[in-house]
């Protein structure tokens, strides 16, 4: 059973969701789930991940990464969202 931090990297077609997985700030793998076991998460969205045997066991919303200030979460979000705008 491994943890990591992830980074909800994009919703493909409305049906999958890639998940960045990160381990001491690195990112070190990526996971897809379908997007009907992450309903309720957006496009960079932070989670808390649990992973056992490639099966996603756990994914808890967080509201900044480890050891990010809200001023730098709310940053990040920003930019992330004007980037989509102009894609």
């Amino acid at each position: 059973m491994n943890q990591y931090i992830g980074v909800v990297d994009r919703i493909v077609d409305g049906e999958h969701v890639v998940i960045l997985l990160e381990e001491d700030g690195e990112l070190v793998d990526q996971h897809v789930a379908p997007r009907s076991e992450l309903e309720d998460v957006d496009e960079s969205d932070i989670l808390l991940v649990v992973i056992k045997d490639d099966e996603l066991l756990v994914a808890q919303q967080l509201p900044k990464r480890p050891g990010e200030s809200m001023r730098e979460s709310r940053n990040r979000r920003s930019a992330s969202g004007l980037a989509e705008d102009l894609s």
